[in-house]
Order: C-alpha cells, then structure tokens, then sequence
C-alpha cells in the first residue's frame, strides 16, 4: 500500500472511531413531508443510532447529488477501513485485528 493510501486509511478510521463508525447521509428534519419545502441536511448516522448534523442545503435539488456524495464517501470508507458490524452492532475494524 502506497504511503499515501496508508495516510489516507489511517484519517479514515480515525474518522470512523471518531463517529461511532456513521456513514453519511441526507437527512430530512424530523416532521417533513414531501412538497413541504424542508431543508434536507447532511448529516453522520451513526452506529449506535441517531444522526449528527452537518450541514443544511439550501435546495431540495442539491439532495440528490449530495447523495451520490454519500454513496461514494460510504463506500470508500469500507475499501479503506474494512469493518464488521456484529449480533449486538459492535462495530470491529479489520485494522484493529493482531495478527501473527
């Protein structure tokens, strides 16, 4: 793995363990309905449950490519940071694994 990459996967878990392992997402407001012209949020879902807010945007439209973002940030971090997710949702990272 190049020094780069090494880097690169090391913010990554660092990242994941920072967040309780979320993956991000748009999140609508709690109570939205559709056509109500709500502010979808990019926000961290986490593991455990719940979400963290990131941001607000100022457009419904922007949702969508925000959610393409998403895909792409969440399935990066499972090439970089490979993570099983257990019976009672403990989350174990590949990189954390002793090896001998």
């Amino acid at each position: 793995m190049s020094a780069e990459r090494e880097e690169l996967a090391r913010r990554a878990l660092d990242w994941m363990k920072a967040n309780d392992g979320g993956n991000l997402c748009v999140w609508w407001p709690a109570g939205s309905k559709p056509g109500d012209d709500s502010q979808p949020i990019m926000a961290v879902l986490w593991d455990a449950g719940g979400v963290g807010e990131l941001g607000t945007f100022y457009s419904r439209e922007d949702a969508k490519a925000m959610e393409t973002i998403c895909d792409i940030f969440n399935w990066a971090l499972g090439e970089l940071v490979p993570s099983a997710v257990g019976w009672y949702g403990q989350r174990t990272y590949k990189a954390d694994e002793v090896t001998g």
